[in-house]
């Protein structure tokens, strides 16, 4: 669960400080956000990564969260590479989910 929520949450940082930095003043609104649209984009974000980081996350998310040395046997991966696999998937994450952002607030303009 702890992949899970830090990726939600660099996520939702990435599209603030993307829109902050060159969005107008956001006018109130009634409505609360639409938590389907950000879910959506995550999973449209995960779906685009390659197979090896959608199965890495998938045995990550597990619960209770695996050991490395159950990491390893799922994913055929030495336990040394468990960690760099890892921070490698959520990098890759990451990017995409800045060009997502960016690519957003291009077709919003």
């Amino acid at each position: 669960m702890w992949l899970a929520a830090t990726a939600r949450r660099e996520s939702l940082r990435l599209l603030g400080a993307a829109r902050v930095a060159t969005a107008p003043a956001p006018q109130p609104s009634l409505e609360p956000p639409a938590a389907q649209g950000r879910e959506a984009l995550l999973w449209r974000i995960i779906r685009e990564l390659p197979e090896h980081c959608r199965r890495l996350l998938r045995v990550l998310l597990t619960a209770p969260p695996p050991s490395h040395e159950e990491v390893s046997a799922a994913l055929d991966l030495p336990v040394a590479g468990v960690a760099a696999a890892r921070a490698a998937c959520l990098q890759d994450f990451r990017l995409r989910m800045a060009n997502i952002s960016i690519r957003t607030e291009l077709e919003d303009s």
